[in-house]
């Protein structure tokens, strides 16, 4: 495939093109430029028209209500930005920067709350040693083109991260997995949602009712869950090396987990 930026270059005929530009500034004047040419009648052409800014069509506030009313009390409730530092995906959970929207101010819009939260806990771990829990319950945007219609361009996300250090690392890990998934457990049970599964994988190893499942998922560095209903991924968590690497510590350990809220209003529409 052939490199845009060398075409660029060969077509304006100067080498080193981006090293040359203040790039921010190039592109907001070019934004300024598009949006000078626009007429009312073409934002409501692309409101009408683009995925990614039309309304969500599921109604999620009971969902939502009774998710956050079942959040462990000893969670803190984190609300986030729409925006993440550019790259917060791809450098923590090593994703293609294709999962997320960029802006042209060197941020991205947040297309997983696990990963600004895990950025959250790694500032309170930098100056408390007491270990960490956080929740956020935000819309995320995932660009990601897709033919099957429960892949939605936007939806809200519950996430859940727990950050902490000094235990033996199985005590550690059985007892926050277990926590995480006990939440996501009575949540479906206070839902009405029956017949849901759990996976485990990468070697965890808890004292529930579960299918062992060798897949590994790419961001997850340690043990791992999933919750499926009639084969459909509805929550998933499991460690991850995110904190390790904010605080360059290798003691630190790091459990994220999260259930798209408009996945659980549909299993009880």
């Amino acid at each position: 495939m052939t490199d845009p930026l060398a075409r660029i270059e060969r077509a304006t005929g100067v080498p080193n093109l981006a090293r040359l530009l203040d790039l921010t500034s190039l592109l907001l004047e070019v934004a300024r430029l598009r949006a000078a040419r626009l007429e009312p009648a073409d934002v409501l052409h692309q409101y009408e028209r683009d995925r990614f800014v039309r309304p969500s069509e599921t109604d999620t506030s009971e969902a939502e209500r009774v998710a956050l009313s079942l959040v462990p009390e000893d969670f803190e409730r984190v609300d986030l930005s729409p925006l993440a530092p550019f790259g917060t995906g791809s450098a923590l959970a090593g994703l293609s920067q294709d999962w997320a929207v960029a802006t042209i101010r060197g941020s991205e819009v947040v297309a997983d709350v696990t990963s600004v939260l895990a950025l959250e806990a790694a500032l309170s771990r930098r100056s408390s040693r007491d270990e960490t829990k956080l929740f956020a319950c935000e819309r995320v945007v995932r660009p990601q083109a897709s033919d099957d219609p429960a892949r939605l361009a936007h939806f809200r996300l519950l996430g859940l991260c727990t950050a902490g250090r000094g235990e033996r690392w199985h005590d550690w890990e059985a007892r926050n997995a277990t926590e995480h998934l006990a939440f996501y457990w009575k949540l479906l049970a206070q839902l009405g949602v029956t017949g849901a599964e759990i996976r485990l994988g990468g070697g965890l190893e808890l004292e529930v009712a579960a299918t062992t499942d060798p897949q590994e998922r790419p961001y997850y560095t340690g043990g791992w869950f999933s919750i499926d209903v009639e084969g459909a991924n509805v929550a998933d968590g499991g460690f991850v090396d995110w904190t390790q690497r904010l605080l360059s510590d290798r003691k630190e350990r790091c459990l994220i987990s999260g259930v798209g809220i408009e996945r659980l209003a549909s299993l009880t529409a």
